[in-house]
């Protein structure tokens, strides 16, 4: 007689059906792949950005040193002109205002930066001017007359008053002064020698600056005064004030670049190249700031495009990697399955059976 001894039963769970070795496997090695790439791919995204940041910031302090250097430059040249035509014959001992006046027109000819040139005497009357222009006007007042009696004088202004007897100041900031007092042989004080310069020089020095391989950054170059008065920029911004830290900075001396905001362009940021002139002249007037901006938008969007592309190869690679590790794990876990499927359907119950 055989006697059936009752074994255990081997409850399956209802609630978290069972999941093969192999889909465990898979499953894992999906995660940490797809774990792994998005890490990688945030890691060389922000290694991206920040390249591209500093190429930007580098490539904007490069520019404010060349606006810097060609502003010093032609500044010491026009300075040194005055300088030298100061000490002329023709100047220290002027008798006939028509001989001057073709004097100092041929000079004016001869570099298109000055707007006029004219000589005053002791009392700041206009004796003779380039063009007959301001002649007999009384310059006593003018900044560059007051400067030019004691010495050398270069700065800029507004012309208000001035504006419609000067038919080449088109805009009320469009002036620099430089002036210098006059002595004759003997010493002896016989006026000064005053030269308007326009920006024109200026917006060319800028147009060369952002040649074609520049224009493509849209990188705005500003000249601002000590006081925030912008003297050369954007046309929205000429003869406004502005603030920022840039200009704090270059006001202090220093160079470089930063991310900043400004507040004309509603909060937008911008990496701003700032420098200061006045290396080479040494003159009170020519401390201007030179500032040159591009907008974080424009200066990353190369870095856009290629997060889009870095993204797209992620995702193609992960997809990749995901259906390799399931062919891999399906062929490496095939006799483990096989094992897995027979225990399955023979050993649900476990029984022991004896037999007397």
């Amino acid at each position: 007689m055989r006697r059936k001894i009752p074994g255990t039963i081997l409850k399956k769970n209802t609630v978290w059906p069972q999941i093969r070795l192999s889909w465990r496997i898979t499953l894992g090695v999906a995660a940490i792949v797809m774990m792994t790439t998005l890490i990688l791919l945030a890691v060389a995204d922000q290694f991206a950005r920040n390249y591209a940041r500093h190429e930007a910031e580098v490539r904007l302090q490069q520019l404010a040193w060349q606006m810097r250097d060609a502003l010093d430059h032609t500044m010491k040249q026009r300075i040194d002109d005055i300088k030298d035509l100061s000490r002329r014959g023709l100047v220290r001992n002027y008798v006939d205002p028509t001989a001057l006046r073709t004097k100092l027109t041929l000079e004016k000819n001869e570099f298109n930066d000055y707007a006029w040139i004219g000589v005053t005497d002791p009392e700041g009357k206009v004796i003779a001017g380039t063009q007959s222009m301001l002649e007999g006007h009384n310059a006593a007042q003018r900044p560059w007359f007051i400067g030019g009696k004691k010495d050398l004088y270069v700065g800029s202004y507004q012309l208000p008053l001035m504006k419609p007897t000067l038919p080449f100041a088109v805009r009320p900031l469009g002036l620099i002064d430089i002036s210098t007092p006059i002595f004759d042989q003997k010493g002896i004080y016989k006026g000064v020698l005053g030269a308007h310069l326009s920006w024109d020089w200026a917006r060319d020095i800028v147009r060369n600056l952002l040649n074609p391989a520049n224009q493509r950054y849209n990188a705005e170059v500003l000249v601002v005064r000590d006081d925030g008065m912008v003297l050369l920029g954007p046309k929205e911004l000429e003869g406004t004030k502005i603030r920022s830290g840039s200009l704090a900075l270059a006001r202090k001396g220093e160079s470089g670049a930063r991310i900043e905001a400004w507040g004309d362009s509603d909060g937008a940021r911008y990496i701003t190249g700032y420098v200061r002139t006045g290396m080479w002249t040494g003159q009170a007037g020519m401390n201007w700031s030179i500032l040159v901006r591009q907008s974080e938008q424009l200066a990353l969007a190369d870095i856009l495009v290629l997060e889009k592309q870095m993204l797209i190869a992620a995702l193609i690679e992960a997809l990749l990697l995901a259906v390799g590790v399931v062919f891999l794990s399906y062929k490496l876990m095939a006799p483990t399955n096989v094992l897995n499927k027979a225990i399955d359907s023979g050993g649900s119950i476990a029984g022991a059976y004896v037999f007397k």
